[in-house]
């Protein structure tokens, strides 16, 4: 979903999001916000399953500065291999670098690090993720620390989210391999 303004930078206000559609009643919703500050953003509930057919979003700007409402459809969803080939490594200050081999039908990725679980702390952490166009991305300086092990983990997906040049009407995205590449911060 993408709420923005002329100048295409996200909403200033927080919206309130009434979802309808296939397993969601007038009755019984998905109830959600979209925050402020961001241009787009791909959000569902966990707790109800997207089956086919036509949805209604209807969306309350808090300040008062808007409403608006839109019908999108799901249909069968597209079957995106995992990507393979993941690599991944520490550079420099703190930043990562993570590669992957092109999915056929993805038109973004995201790559996401997490911390890789240890006898101190056995539960994975997530630390940053970012969307990619491409079958690359570059974490910026101070993402991960210095000696610390990481996991990295991609996963395809049939929406262009890395431009946000389009509203998809529909999204498939791809597990994430169970078996995430693992590396040590520089």
């Amino acid at each position: 979903m993408s709420i923005v303004a002329p100048d295409g930078a996200g909403p200033t206000d927080t919206w309130d999001l009434r979802i309808t559609g296939p397993g969601l009643p007038d009755s019984a919703p998905l109830l959600t916000v979209y925050p402020s500050g961001f241009p787009r953003i791909a959000l569902w509930s966990y707790a109800v399953l997207p089956d086919r057919g036509a949805y209604r979003v209807d969306a309350t700007a808090r300040g008062g500065s808007g409403a608006l409402a839109v019908v999108f459809v799901i249909g069968e969803p597209e079957i995106l291999e995992a990507p393979t080939g993941v690599t991944a490594a520490g550079a420099a200050q703190g930043g990562a670098d993570v590669t992957w081999n092109a999915v056929p039908g993805a038109l973004a990725y995201f790559a996401s690090l997490y911390t890789h679980p240890t006898q101190q702390d056995p539960i994975s952490h997530f630390v940053s993720g970012q969307w990619s166009s491409g079958t690359a991305a570059a974490f910026p300086p101070g993402s991960i620390s210095p000696g610390v092990a990481y996991d990295a983990y991609v996963t395809a997906s049939s929406a262009d989210v890395a431009s946000g040049s389009t509203v998809p009407t529909r999204i498939s995205a791809s597990e994430n391999a169970y078996a995430p590449v693992a590396f040590v911060g520089m």
